[in-house]
Formats: C-alpha cells, structure tokens, sequence
C-alpha cells in the first residue's frame, strides 16, 4: 500500500510519501513501513514519528519484557529508549517482536491503560503498549526517509 500527499507550507510545498507492506512465511510475520519526506526548502526543526500498539498484557511479569541495549525492561516501561532496534518478549505466550528502523530512532514508550471500577475501588488496567520510533530532522534537511520494520515469530 502506497499513501502520497502534498501540503503546502507557507510559500513552499512538503510531500510525504507512506508505504506500508506485509508479508508472513510459516510463522514469521513481517510489516515493513518507510516514509519519505521531501520539500523544496529546508524543513527546518522538526520530527517524524511511527507509532504502533502491541498487546502482550501482564506489564510486569518477568516473562514479558522490553529488550535493547542488553536491558529489560518490564512492559509498563514508559520512557525512552535509542537504539537501532527493540524487542518485545512475551516468553509465556511464546512470541517475540523485532523492530528495527533506519536510521535509529528514540522509542518513546507509554502504557496504554484503562481505569476499570472493582469492589475495592477505581483500578487501573493495563491494555498494551504505545511505541512511536522517533527521528528528529536535520534542520537543514530538504529530504528524509526512514523505515521501521516489525517481525514477529513464535519462540
């Protein structure tokens, strides 16, 4: 799938141009989405960010776990992390997702949670995790593109 647009930013023009792709092999799962930016005059300070969400649930048993850099984290992490690549690690229900981008980004990383009423009280419940790969633009830059790629496998 191929998404294109053109804005208009002020006196000059900014096109973006998404493409999305899937593909599995037996129990390897694949999508691979690049962006490129293009405008006729410098795009100043700016960042371009892709986010997903991913729902392994059980946000801190030690089986399920952020990995980067040689660090766990558990999955209700939220910060920041840089580097080329994070894994998501989910060890008892079997499944493991890579996500890798060019150039490396700062994932920024926040739980998704829901506030749900028991007999005790308002409890938070935890949904998921939001993951935006984040790059920050060179201000001088007339161009940029960048790809994330996510594999899932079973373990």
């Amino acid at each position: 799938m191929r998404l294109e647009r053109t804005v208009r930013h002020g006196s000059g023009e900014l096109r973006g141009v998404k493409t999305l792709h899937a593909e599995s092999r037996g129990d390897i799962w694949q999508l691979e989405c690049s962006a490129a930016l293009s405008s006729d005059r410098a795009l100043g300070e700016s960042a371009l960010g892709m986010e997903l969400v991913l729902n392994l649930l059980a946000p801190d048993a030690p089986d399920r776990y952020f990995e980067a850099n040689g660090e766990r984290h558990p999955l209700e992490f939220k910060g920041q992390i840089i580097s080329p690549e994070l894994r998501v690690t989910d060890e008892w229900q079997r499944v493991e997702c890579v996500l890798t981008a060019d150039p490396a980004p700062r994932w920024w990383i926040v739980p998704i949670e829901t506030i749900s009423q028991s007999e005790s009280g308002f409890e938070r419940v935890y949904q998921g995790s939001a993951i935006m790969a984040v790059w920050r633009l060179p201000s001088a830059a007339r161009d940029f593109r960048s790809k994330l790629t996510m594999i899932t496998r079973r373990l």
